[in-house]
């Protein structure tokens, strides 16, 4: 870890602060963020620079100064619905909501010189200014709040996201991508998956539009001063396949990062709380960082954007559960919704709740100095390919509930990529169990890696994965009955059932193979075979489905069962059949 990290380790608040709230304004919210025991701010500094009043932002930045807190600057979406930089969908049209937050289309070179222009100036300004966040002498930048393709808001009930972009520039782009994968470039790009291979092609170069963005703006703000760049990856991944058209694969986001930092919230577009993506997300950075290096986690101190209140000891919560998935920095987002003096109450509510959490956050990240994480000896496999071709939540939600099931159990988890695989991370850092669920598309070479994991002693525990096409297929086919889908029902131990919640097929068991359990058929639900010098485990129902309904709090089940469904006889019996094979 970076030396004497851990004796200022990074604390703060959000602040997207308006010019005309006034000096006195910002000077007196400066003080009640310092009352709070916070240590810095993410300071959106492009609202100064939209009015080029680079006077008022130093008089912020002085103003940290003397109440001791330090700033971390953020560049910001800053090029709101500018005409020549917009996203183009699928249909033709462009993507011309406020509501959707999009910088453009980032393959745009305009979008990028802008970009530079905008870091650049203030790091010429103010790079060597005293209030600026440093980490061995070395100031930290995020580069772009949320970076995304957004034709949509499913999150307060629009459409699904839609294909994108189709921009001039990103079809120019695409034709050198198909001559660097020797494909002819004079194909279109594709608008639906009619074509497998072409489509994945499509969606792979999408999710390299971002990542390429940050790259070369990072490489031009360090042209400058030294620093370390960060980036907020957005909340609408990872639980989410509609992340294949917003363009947001955090793996290749990650792995052009200094720090990792995500934007997930337990609380802020439902009714029911969700800590377990919470933590998801903090192992998934942790991941696309290659599980090295610093990741910082995003705090929520504000009510749920759908009227909804967080929980009282939601605080105490995110505190622990960054802090147990690897975050070892937290920045708050919180709401400032008056500026009225007689309501300064009501302005500061929210962010005034945060100063207990913020002294035991310190306390516990000194007290965390030369420690390091437990090592996994599980992973799951993240299917960025099974997403794209198959366009639904059943292989998402389904290893987001496995999650859920194996750390309610205690086991550190790994979430892995395709990429990841491919490389050999599952020899790499010796895991002893994998788990691909649901997993209805994969590339040949992930398929290989799989099974040779098995082969050289690894246990592979693969479940449903309906047929989506020939050129990815689910891993093996010839195990599967997709003729039987009628079921509802299989037996664990103690002739206890558990209900097929959304699908299921019949298994075709190998000859050597012990059954562990049956479908309400007889037909073959669960079952075991010797791999090689390892076992694959194989369910014909989605698990993780079968599990729970719900990433939800950490007691709410119990509380409100009605809400949040969980079959614990099938967790232990999960647990059971890791612990015979020696994972406990």
């Amino acid at each position: 870890m970076l030396s004497q990290y851990f004796e200022n380790p990074i604390l703060a608040t959000y602040y997207y602060p308006r010019p005309s709230w006034g000096q006195e304004q910002i000077a007196q919210d400066l003080k009640v963020f310092s009352e709070c025991d916070l240590r810095a701010v993410w300071l959106f500094y492009d609202p100064f620079y939209d009015i080029d009043d680079s006077e008022g932002l130093r008089y912020l930045l002085d103003s940290a100064d003397a109440v001791g807190l330090q700033v971390v600057p953020v560049l910001g979406q800053f090029t709101q619905l500018q005409d020549d930089l917009k996203i183009v969908n699928v249909d033709g049209t462009t993507s011309d909501d406020p509501r959707y937050w999009n910088m453009g289309c980032f393959r745009k070179p305009r979008l990028l010189n802008l970009a530079i222009e905008r870091a650049a100036r203030f790091l010429k300004e103010f790079g060597t200014h005293s209030s600026l966040y440093r980490i061995d002498d070395k100031p930290v930048m995020s580069f772009v709040h949320e970076a995304y393709y957004r034709n949509s808001v499913p999150e307060f009930g629009g459409d699904e996201m839609k294909p994108n972009c189709y921009c001039d520039d990103c079809r120019a782009a695409f034709k050198d991508y198909l001559k660097k994968h020797g494909m002819s470039d004079e194909l279109s790009p594709p608008v639906d998956t009619s074509d497998p291979i072409l489509w994945q092609h499509w969606i792979n170069f999408h999710a390299e539009s971002i990542p390429l963005f940050l790259k070369n703006l990072i490489a031009a703000a360090k042209a400058v001063m030294p620093l370390w760049a960060t980036h907020e990856c957005n909340d609408f991944y990872p639980a989410s396949w509609q992340s294949v058209y917003t363009g947001n694969d955090w793996w290749e986001m990650g792995a052009v990062l200094d720090f990792g930092h995500e934007d997930m919230y337990p609380l802020e577009f439902d009714n029911r709380y969700q800590c377990y993506v919470y933590n998801y997300a903090k192992d998934i950075m942790k991941s696309a960082l290659g599980f090295q290096g610093l990741i910082t986690a995003n705090g929520q101190a504000f009510n749920s954007w759908l009227g909804y209140q967080l929980p009282s000891n939601s605080m105490s919560e995110q505190i622990y559960s960054a802090l147990g998935h690897g975050a070892l920095g937290l920045v708050w987002w919180t709401e400032l919704p008056s500026l009225s003096a007689d309501d300064e109450a009501k302005r500061y509510h929210m962010i005034r709740q945060t100063k207990q959490v913020n002294r035991l956050y310190l306390d516990l990240v000194k007290r965390l100095s030369g420690y390091t994480p437990a090592s996994a000896e599980i992973a799951l496999l993240y299917s960025w390919t099974t997403m794209a071709q198959s366009l639904n939540d059943e292989h998402t939600y389904d290893t987001l509930l496995v999650y859920m099931l194996l750390t309610q159990s205690g086991y550190p988890v790994d979430i892995v990529s395709e990429k990841q695989v491919s490389n050999g991370i599952l020899a790499e850092r010796h895991y002893k169990a994998v788990f691909a669920l649901g997993c209805s598309a994969l590339p040949s070479i992930v398929q290989e890696q799989l099974t040779a994991f098995a082969e050289n002693g690894g246990i592979l525990f693969v479940d449903y994965a309906p047929y989506m096409n020939d050129a990815f297929q689910p891993l093996f086919p010839d195990w599967r009955n997709y003729t039987k889908k009628s079921l509802r029902t299989y037996e664990i131990t103690h002739e206890l059932p558990v209900t097929v919640q959304l699908a299921a097929a019949a298994l075709i068991p190998p000859e050597d193979a012990e059954v562990f359990a049956y479908f309400n058929d007889k037909s073959a639900a669960i079952f075991r075979t010797s791999f090689g010098h390892g076992a694959v485990f194989m369910i014909g129902s989605y698990i993780g489905w079968d599990y729970s309904n719900y990433p939800g709090n950490y007691d709410l089940a119990k509380m409100f069962p009605f809400y949040i469904r969980r079959d614990y006889a099938l967790r232990e019996y999960l647990v059971q059949l890791l612990t015979q094979e020696g994972i406990c």
